[in-house]
This record gives structure tokens, C-alpha cells and sequence, in this order.
């Protein structure tokens, strides 16, 4: 049954958010004591105020409610066999998270046991099938999965009705197994109809809605798709300002997200411009101190290190610094930020320095999150390869691989993206027969991953195209970076950060192939494109000219 709506939502197109925002009511009267509070810089009065607002849209409706409790009650015969239930369902909980198979003999021994005593369309009976459509996927059978899911919902849907959340969760836990059969535009699609099935249930503002509408975000982010993800993120942002303050903590997390999308899309003075008026209301009302102010004081110092104003990044990262605890974790993200800054800037020792100081307390810190710690390993291997240890960089990187394998897998984002860098690596030691299978499997990862046109796959091509260049294999590398200049600017257009890189890179190219002319009328448009964008003294801009220079002698 879950496929046949999937298919249905398909067909008819995503909609997205086609919400009315002025449909639902919201409480005046708690907004305007949350301004009033902000003004008089109360900020525990807003925290009251806040917690007030945000009731209305985590409870469920009564008569939601009243239906769930029906579709709860045992039969005359089976009374007091929910306790029995709730107990295999733990059991087999607890050894899921262990990392046990049993697991899934357990959760199929509760399925029997709700089937054959409690009733095969009773709603235990669904719970159980959803669990087992869970652990089935995690096992890596995902059609077994899907199929367990599909009972699932279809009893749901007898029960409580389409409509009832409990049956949308249902419908909704079907996008991880479509992520995991690679069914991407069916993936989308359960979110885009969960979403819309909240908001006529609950309204457009209470947190089911909001929670599905930021994982399609996240979704659609992952796969580099930063326009649609702000075309959805907009809405979301107007409903939280609208119902819970433009001063909430949620509101200023959705606004500072849709400030990072206007810069990936290249739009970086008014990501800037938002931003700052992000850390404006978020100090006002939560204090500079709070997560939402922190997170927005490292993002601007992101913004002012990209755009080569190293100095206002610097004082950024300082004021973090002093806002901090020694050692937390956003004291450990503002050094690492500084750690990039310093490599910007052409400080090298002072990056080494800061980094080997780092690592032990990030060992110990992240812990329980170790993937933090092997993304600031690899700076640190990426910084061994700028000082020329490349002997050091390939130890630190294979650690890190290593590593991230062990902790989320081989097919992770991150994992790829360590590979690819070891590519690199390899590519610049000249030890070409070891770097094109890892430069060509980052490349096909990336491509399944995030689609063709991703700026994740475009670099991968683009490094590939390094390989070949330095092979001196120059007509096998201009495909490559033509192909994914096209796709960049065609997608983001011609001024985009990674589209305008690409086309330096193939100048370079052409400079290399002796073809002066085509060289010469690249470099002219990088150096056009980063003079608007990245002013007259970035290192970026500079090192195009030099180039340019150097074809029109």
C-alpha cells in the first residue's frame, strides 16, 4: 500500500510547500510578551514565554488521541498480553543496539505472538511489523523491509485512518528503505507527502510538520540540491517566526541554516547580511553565550575567511574563544576554524602547532563522536601535504580512512571524501597507478550519493582530470573539467565558487597544451568573475592573474 501512494505522489509531482501561512491561528498575546521581554533584555522571561508558545505544537489533538487508545484495546481473550508484547519488543530492542542478529528472531517472535494471540490486524500487530521493517533494513534487506512495512501501514491506515499521525509516522519510515534501494525521487516523496498529511492533521506549525519538512531539507542538502532545500526552508522559517517568535531558538536555527544555502549557492554578501541579523536577535534574546549565538559567530567567521577578510575572521573566532569553555566543544570548533584560517593566511607552523596541541583533548572530547575528531585528522593530513611531508600526510590520511570506515562505513560522505584526499595525494607523488582508483571511486560514490551534477562529483572529476593532466594525458583531462563546468554553471550559474575554480583549472590546462589563445580568454573571465566576487587582493584572484599574465607574454 505504501508503494502504491509513493507512486501516486510521484507521478503527480512533488509539490513542496504549498501551504497557506495565514490559515492558522497563533497566540498574540505570548508573541507580544516575547518582544516585550526581549526589549526589556529579560532573557529569562523570553525563555518562559518561549516554552508557553511552543506547547500548543507538541501535544496531539484529543480526538488523535482517542483513537490511538481504541486501537490499543485488547480483545476480551488477550487481556493482559500487552505487557508480554512490550517485553519482546524491548528484548529485541536491546539486542538491536548491541549489534546482535537475534534481534530480528525476537522482533519476528513478537510479530507471531501479536499476530496469533492479540489479532492479525490489530495494532500491536502493525508496531510490530513496522520494528521488524527496521531491523530488516539494518540487516540489508531492504525489500524484505518494504514489504513488512507495507502490512504495516496498511493495518494503520484500517485502524486510525490515513490521516492519524501514527499512521503518517508509518508512511514516513519508508524513506530510509527507499534511500537504501537507491529510489531517490520516491525517497523525496514520502517526505514531501508526510509533510503535507501533518500539516492537514496538525497544523503547518507543530513539530511533526516542521521536523519532516527540516529532514527533507537535510535530504535535499545532502544531495547538494541547495535551492530546493531553501525553496522548502523558507516556509518553515516564516511558520516557526510566526508561531513561536522570530526570537526562538528554532526560528534562529532555521534562519542561520538558510543563510548557509544563500552562500552555497554563491550568494555570499546576503548570507553575510542575514547572518548578522541572526546574531543581532539571537543575542538579544538568548545572550551571546547561548548555542544559537555561538553557531552563528563561527558561520560569519566561515563567511569572512572565504571572502579573504582574514582579519575580522580572526576577531570572530577570538570572541568564541573568550565566550567558551576551555577544552568544550565549541572551543575545540573555534581552533579548528582557526586551524583553517592560519592555512589561508600561509601560516603553516602556526596551523602545525595549534593542531598537534588539539588532537589529544578532541581524542578525548569526541569520544562517543568520534567522527569529529577523524575530520580534524584529516586537516591535519591535508596540512602535512601543503608543508611537503607528504610521506607523514599519507600515514595521517590511511589513519583517518581507516578510521572512518570502522566508525560509519565505507560508503559514508566522509569516508569518500578521506579517500578522495588519499587520491590526491598520491596524484601529487606521482604514484599514479595507486591514485586513479581511488580518484575514480570517490568519483562514482559522490555521483551516487549526490546525482552527477553535485559540486562534490564535479571535484572528483576535476581531480581525475588533475591525474590525467599530470600524466600529460591532456585530451582525457579536458572532457572532464568541460563536463563538469557545464553542469556547475548550467546548475548555479557561470559565477559560481566552484564552476569559476574548475574554469581556472582548465586554462591552466590550455596554458599547459600551449593553446595561449583559449588560456588567455579563461583566465581573462576568472579574474573578471573573482575581482567582482572575491575582491582585488584575494591570494585566489591573484594567482589567476600571475597566469594570465604569464600566456599573454
Amino acid at each position: 500500500m505504501v508503494r502504491k501512494i509513493i507512486a501516486r505522489a510521484v507521478s503527480a509531482g512533488l509539490s513542496l510547500v504549498l501551504i497557506s501561512l495565514n490559515a492558522f491561528a497563533y497566540d498574540d498575546s505570548l508573541l507580544d510578551a516575547v518582544a516585550a521581554a526581549v526589549e526589556e533584555q529579560n532573557l529569562s522571561e523570553v525563555a518562559r514565554n518561549h516554552e508557553l508558545l511552543v506547547l500548543p505544537y507538541q501535544v496531539m489533538p484529543e480526538r488523535f488521541v482517542l483513537e490511538l487508545q481504541q486501537a490499543e484495546a485488547l480483545p476480551e481473550a488477550a487481556q493482559g498480553l500487552d505487557q508480554v508484547f512490550y517485553e519482546m519488543v524491548a528484548e529485541a530492542e536491546s539486542l538491536f543496539r548491541q549489534g546482535n542478529p537475534a534481534a530480528l528472531q525476537v522482533q519476528q517472535g513478537g510479530l507471531q505472538f501479536a499476530q496469533e494471540l492479540i489479532g492479525p490486524r490489530h495494532w500491536f500487530t502493525a508496531l510490530a511489523l513496522k520494528k521488524l521493517s527496521l531491523y530488516l533494513l539494518q540487516l540489508g534487506q531492504p525489500e524484505q523491509a518494504v514489504h513488512a512495512l507495507d502490512k504495516a501501514y496498511e493495518i494503520a491506515s484500517e485502524k486510525l485512518g490515513t490521516d492519524h499521525p501514527s499512521s503518517i509516522e508509518i508512511l514516513l519510515a519508508g524513506h530510509p528503505i527507499q534511500l537504501s534501494l537507491g529510489n531517490i525521487e520516491a525517497a523525496l516523496a514520502i517526505l514531501d507527502l508526510a509533510a503535507e498529511q501533518y500539516a492537514d492533521a496538525l497544523g503547518p506549525a507543530h513539530d511533526k510538520w516542521v521536523g519532516t519538512r527540516l529532514l527533507q531539507v537535510d535530504f535535499l542538502m545532502g544531495m547538494n540540491e541547495w535551492k530546493a532545500a531553501i525553496d522548502v526552508l523558507g516556509p518553515v522559517c516564516q511558520v516557526q517566526a510566526q508561531s513561536r517568535s522570530r526570537w526562538h531558538p528554532s526560528t534562529l536555527s532555521c534562519r542561520r541554516q538558510a543563510a548557509s544555502l544563500l552562500a552555497a549557492l554563491g550568494q555570499e554578501a546576503e548570507a553575510e547580511l542575514a547572518m548578522q541579523e541572526n546574531l543581532q536577535l539571537s543575542i538579544a534574546a538568548l545572550g551571546e553565550k547561548s548555542s544559537n549565538s555561538l553557531d552563528t559567530m563561527l558561520e560569519l567567521a566561515e563567511l569572512e575567511r572565504d571572502r579573504g577578510d582574514f582579519r575580522a575572521a580572526r576577531e570572530r573566532l577570538e570572541q568564541v574563544l573568550q565566550l567558551t569553555e576551555l577544552g568544550g566543544s565549541y572551543w575545540l570548533m573555534a581552533k579548528n576554524y582557526l586551524i583553517r584560517l592560519y592555512i589561508d593566511e600561509g601560516s603553516f607552523q602556526a596551523a602545525v602547532k595549534l593542531i598537534n596541541e588539539l588532537l589529544p583533548t578532541a581524542k578525548a572530547y569526541w569520544n562517543k563522536d568520534p567522527v569529529n575528531y577523524y575530520s580534524m585528522l584529516m586537516e591535519k593530513a591535508r596540512l602535512q601535504q601543503r608543508l611537503g611531508l607528504l610521506g607523514e600526510a599519507e600515514n595521517t590520511f590511511r589513519q583517518t580512512l581507516t578510521g572512518l570506515k570502522k566508525e560509519v562505513g565505507e560508503a559514508a560522505l566522509l569516508t569518500v571524501i578521506a579517500g578522495s584526499n588519499l587520491g590526491q595525494l598520491y596524484e601529487q607523488m606521482g604514484l599514479f597507478d595507486e591514485a586513479e582508483p581511488l580518484l575514480k571511486t570517490a568519483l562514482d560514490q559522490f555521483v551516487r550519493i549526490q546525482g552527477v551534477t553535485s559540486p562534490d562529483a564535479s571535484r572528483a572529476r576535476s581531480n581525475l582530470a588533475l591525474l590525467f593532466e599530470g600524466q600529460g594525458n591532456f585530451r582525457e583531462a579536458e572532457p572532464l573539467y568541460l563536463q563538469s563546468y557545464e553542469l556547475l554553471s548550467e546548475k548555479y550559474g557561470p559565477a559560481y565558487n566552484d564552476a569559476v575554480a574548475i574554469q581556472n583549472n582548465l586554462a591552466f590546462l590550455y596554458m599547459l597544451m600551449q593553446d595561449f589563445a583559449r588560456a588567455e580568454a579563461q583566465f581573462v573571465r576568472v579574474v573578471d568573475i573573482w575581482t567582482n566576487s572575491l575582491g582585488r587582493d584575494h591570494p585566489r584572484r591573484l594567482k589567476a592573474l600571475n597566469n594570465l599574465g604569464r600566456v599573454q607574454l
